[in-house]
């Protein structure tokens, strides 16, 4: 409900950190990174410093996407200047999506600073990415690993940084595409890495919740719930009813941020869908242009370039073989 982009917000995260920072033993920190670091094998710190220096670049170069350009760039900054505004997606439809991935960017903009910079957290979740990454290939390749999970990772690596819509998108746009991606990725590798029948309680939560938070990113990932359900039916009918109920309360902490910004920007609780049409306020957005912008959608997932209402048509009719 506040604008984000005033330096006494970013004591919502940095009173945090310096009380978390603190609690520990600074020196046992930095000894354990310099551990990891020394136990990088050449190749890999030159993977590493040269995946780094890249990124660096790419994000800090002029950006040219499209869709930052109309819209994310925009979004970010009414997030960060002002609270959220009612009917906001009567000035251009787009500016109704509200991802709290554009939340999340417009806290980190440090725009108190005189920086207009939009990517800082796009980067900072790369760098992560390429850090574990890089990490998993000299462990494989150099140390105590399988030679064939190497040459698996090493392909994703390069996957990555082939398909412009994954890294390079990610660290030259403001797109939260990539990010939910890897939240996927991330609960993939969490379920497979520890074994589904050696989960514990704490898993499953975290699970849960990255599912969440993945679809308050990207609405397009929303299947992911299934998987952030089986844990509480699980819970229900092993009679577990704490473990149930803390996953309803996650739930509703996390979605309802997501819900509100909704209908205050749009007058729905998910936009661009009529499915839930609870909220009656006077500046809710037309229905039918609603729908026209979830058909739209649809119709682009399935075929870029669509335009015309004839095209959005004929694409969203075609069958499951075309």
């Amino acid at each position: 409900l506040i604008p984000l982009g005033e330096w006494w917000v970013q004591f919502l995260f940095i009173l945090p950190c310096l009380v978390l920072f603190f609690k520990k033993d600074p020196p046992a920190f930095f000894g354990a990174l310099k551990k990891e670091l020394q136990g990088l094998h050449i190749f890999s710190i030159i993977l590493l410093a040269t995946s780094l220096l890249l990124l660096l670049v790419m994000s800090t170069w002029t950006i040219v996407h499209p869709d930052t350009l109309g819209y994310h760039a925009q979004t970010i900054q009414w997030i960060e200047k002002y609270k959220a505004v009612p009917g906001l997606v009567h000035l251009h439809v787009r500016l109704g999506y509200q991802g709290l991935w554009f939340v999340d960017a417009a806290l980190f903009g440090f725009s108190f600073t005189g920086n207009q910079g939009i990517t800082f957290l796009n980067s900072t979740v790369l760098f992560w990415f390429f850090i574990f990454i890089v990490d998993r290939i000299n462990k494989n390749f150099f140390k105590d690993g399988k030679k064939l999970y190497g040459l698996l990772w090493t392909s994703l690596f390069f996957i990555s940084m082939w398909s412009y819509t994954q890294v390079r998108l990610t660290a030259t746009s403001a797109s939260p595409d990539f990010i939910a991606t890897l939240f996927i990725w991330g609960i993939t590798y969490l379920l497979l890495e520890k074994n589904l029948k050696h989960l514990a309680s704490t898993d499953w939560l975290l699970v849960a919740f990255l599912s969440l938070v993945a679809v308050t990113i990207k609405l397009s990932v929303v299947p992911i719930l299934l998987i952030a359900a089986m844990p509480a039916l699980l819970g229900l009918v092993k009679r577990k009813i704490k473990f149930f109920f803390t996953i309803l309360i996650i739930s509703a902490t996390t979605l309802s941020p997501f819900i509100a910004r909704n209908i205050i920007t749009s007058g729905y609780v998910v936009f661009p869908s009529t499915f839930i049409d609870v909220a009656k306020v006077d500046w809710k957005y037309s229905p039918q242009l609603t729908v026209n912008e979830k058909e739209y959608i649809s119709a682009y997932a399935k075929r870029p370039g669509v335009s015309t209402t004839d095209e959005i048509n004929a694409v969203n009719k075609m069958s499951i073989e075309e």
